[in-house]
């Protein structure tokens, strides 16, 4: 070792090499030799030269249609078969500064492919090590273990796996380094690593392994969200899929890996509030997150912007909306964005042959080739700027929004409530356990001929909002129901005519009861429901974009009104739900406010408009034998 020091003194010296860097070069490559099997190259070198990823002949036949893609549609030229946009964010990804990947965007932007590179060059670093165990301080007779999960098992074969298998087997560098077995067909094995790549179902998280290194979560927004669920963290809570195997494998690598492990997130981005667009967010405060968002126009300008519209241009602009506005097509009815909607980045720019899609569905358009979230997959309000209109219109007679009703006492404020003799409506969402309850009260304010169509017009109510309460149940407990009833009675003796009192089907019978039994004179009672049937919604749908409600400040019901989604898993029976990971519980008490009141024949008499002139609209719709007491008239 003397030896080959002073030989190093001397290149030192001879070349003007700071001494102390030489000996450190030396000592590394000494390391490394005990350390790698075979010394791994970067991403770029892995991709660009052939003999690792591809041979020699798929590389030259790779070279030969990008030339041709270049002569015919001006395309820039390929690398590796891969597109400059999608090289450059592998380069960047691969840096060894990142070990989170978050996928999303358009269709046909290269989500998926971009994760498969990712984690085929993780596994090629791998199988470069002499003893991986060893390196990372894992039992020699452990095996490690790289992913693949989606929805179910055959989506994760199909989708990513299957795409995975091929890539390994096409590559020459393992076929000549790192072999797989080929008489294990269930999954990749490398038994001279003891390295293992599999599927696996998303409701199988025990069937991987403890040591995970890697691995693809495909269709993370299309996992299952169970309120209520038995396996949330919490009696009552929310399970969510996604997170909750996201957590799991994130803690197998972390803890074993360090940042040495590398998870991609792949999914189109369908609704806010979804794992893909929390992580995305997280990566403001996480420089080890990458995340890669493109659409198929900015991987593959040249196969757009040929198209020119009216105006003589190759491209459209799109607002995308927001909390209180609806997604519109710049230009259109002559609608245009404010200079602050452009600074907040509210204006896609797009181009002209996707036209067609957004003018056919904007909301889908939006998620599927401009790769914005939206609310909800089928969103049950379009009109969101409609919506947001009539909240604020009057002051609430609740000085909140929600409350624990068995820790706090509610404040009611007479001075606010307006015309008491009117008829008043109450309507209650009751919860189930852990659950919140929704409470709304209101009145027939008069009624107004709205305009359907060319010379077509409807007699249709105005309805005041008097209050809405998110009723929340204590930590760890119910709601006391006969609290709620009490917030009716203190309603009354305030001067309110409260009339009509309904709920829900759940639990209902003993809540109504008691009232009724409160005075029998003054109270008809009867149920609401709010998931057999579209139809209490449909109506106050209808009077939100009418204008013919007034509604006070409330930001959670305003919420709740705009995720609102339509179920048509059963198309024979659709239904209004929201989010899975959201709430409904005061727009159902709003909702049954409007439609109960819209319905009432003595609240029509009561402005001297006959009954005859009632819209078939809100005639209620024959129903059958199944659910003949929904939305039974109050009696």
């Amino acid at each position: 070792m003397s030896a080959l020091a002073a030989s190093l003194r001397k290149f030192a010296k001879d070349n003007d090499y700071d001494l102390a860097l030489v000996l450190e070069a030396a000592r590394y490559l000494e390391e490394g030799r005990d350390r790698w099997m075979v010394p791994p190259v970067d991403i770029g070198t892995w991709i660009r030269e052939p003999g690792y990823r591809l041979s020699a002949r798929e590389h030259e036949a790779a070279r030969k249609a990008s030339r041709q893609l270049e002569r015919n549609e001006g395309a820039p030229a390929q690398i590796g078969g891969l597109y400059p946009e999608v090289m450059a964010s592998l380069e960047e990804i691969c840096d060894g500064e990142h070990n989170e990947l978050v996928c999303t965007g358009g269709i046909g932007s290269g989500k998926t492919t971009i994760a498969l590179e990712v984690l085929l060059y993780v596994l090629y670093r791998l199988l470069c090590l002499k003893a991986p165990q060893r390196e990372f301080g894992l039992d020699p007779a452990s095996e490690i273990e790289i992913v693949f999960q989606s929805v179910t098992l055959l989506k994760a074969k199909g989708v990513g796996y299957d795409r995975f298998k091929t890539m390994v087997e096409r590559s020459p560098w393992f076929q000549e380094f790192a072999p797989r077995d080929p008489k294990v067909t269930s999954m990749l094995l490398f038994p001279n690593h003891r390295i293992i790549v599999k599927p696996v179902a998303s409701h199988l998280t025990g069937a991987m392994g403890e040591n995970v290194i890697g691995g693809i979560i495909d269709e993370t927004e299309f996992q299952q969200v169970v309120k209520e669920s038995t396996r949330a963290a919490e009696v009552g809570g929310v399970y969510d899929q996604a997170a909750s195997n996201y957590n799991q494998m994130t803690n197998r690598i972390s803890s074993r890996f360090g940042t040495h492990g590398m998870l991609c997130l792949v999914s189109s981005a369908n609704r806010t509030g979804g794992l893909i667009e929390r992580r995305a967010q997280a990566s403001n405060d996480n420089p080890r997150i990458y995340v890669f968002r493109k659409t198929a126009f900015e991987v593959k300008p040249w196969q757009y912007f040929k198209e020119k519209g009216k105006n003589g241009k190759t491209w459209f602009e799109v607002f995308v909306g927001d909390k209180g506005r609806v997604p519109f097509i710049v230009g259109n009815r002559g609608r245009q964005p404010s200079p602050e909607d452009r600074k907040a980045g509210l204006v896609v720019k797009l181009p002209n042959e996707l036209r067609t899609f957004f003018e056919n569905d904007i909301q889908a358009a939006l998620r599927d080739h401009a790769g914005v979230s939206t609310d909800a997959i089928h969103p049950f309000i379009i009109e969101k700027d409609k919506v947001a209109a009539c909240f604020g219109k009057t002051d609430s007679i609740f000085p909140v929004q929600e409350i624990d009703l068995q820790a706090d006492k509610l404040t009611i404020l007479p001075d606010l409530i307006q015309s008491p003799e009117k008829r008043r409506f109450v309507h209650v969402d009751l919860a189930v356990t852990q659950d919140c309850a929704g409470f709304a009260v209101g009145f027939c304010e008069g009624f107004e001929r709205v305009q359907r169509g060319p010379g077509e017009f409807e007699t249709m109510p105005k309805v005041v909002i008097d209050g809405a309460l998110r009723v929340k149940p204590p930590p760890g407990g119910e709601i006391d129901f006969s609290r709620v009833r009490e917030v009716i009675y203190t309603l009354v003796q305030l001067g309110m005519n409260v009339q009509y009192v309904t709920c829900d089907k759940f639990q209902s019978v003993d809540f109504l009861q008691q009232v009724k039994n409160k005075d029998r004179e003054r109270y008809r009672v009867g149920t609401q429901s709010m998931d057999e049937s579209t139809w209490a919604y449909d109506v106050t749908k209808q009077a939100l974009y009418d204008g013919r409600v007034r509604l006070p400040i409330h930001d959670v019901a305003q919420d709740e009104f705009i995720q609102l989604e339509r179920d048509i898993s059963n198309p024979k029976k659709p239904k209004v739900d929201h989010k899975p990971t959201g709430s409904k519980d005061v727009s159902d008490a709003i909702a049954g406010v409007v439609a109960g009141l819209s319905r009432r024949i003595e609240v029509w008499v009561d402005y001297g408009i006959s009954p005859g002139e009632v819209p078939a609209s809100l005639q209620r719709p024959a129903r059958d034998g199944k659910d003949k007491d929904d939305e039974r008239e109050a009696t």
